[in-house]
């Protein structure tokens, strides 16, 4: 979730914390809420998400990235095949 706004002191707050406290206050309340929309659109997507927090952009730590293992090749390495390599998510039913 991406929060922007435009805010112009005084006073002077800091609002990366205001609104980082915020979520995680009502936390369990938007879990709730993502759940029950997922049911009543008959998607069981969020029912496995447990909790919910909020970290303003400066604290975050950037994932880890792999390093790539090899050079990479012109061609395709294997033959293309009618069936996918892995099964279809149901991520956005």
């Amino acid at each position: 979730m991406v929060i922007t706004g435009e805010y112009r002191p005084p006073p002077y707050l800091d609002m990366d914390v205001i609104i980082e406290d915020s979520i995680n206050r009502a936390s369990a309340d938007v879990v709730g809420d993502l759940r029950e929309r997922g049911q009543r659109s008959g998607s069981s997507y969020f029912e496995r998400v447990e909790d919910l927090r909020a970290t303003s952009k400066g604290t975050a730590t950037n994932r880890p990235t792999s390093t790539p293992t090899g050079s990479p090749t012109l061609e395709p390495s294997n033959s293309p095949t009618p069936a996918p390599s892995i099964p279809p998510t149901r991520a956005f039913e």
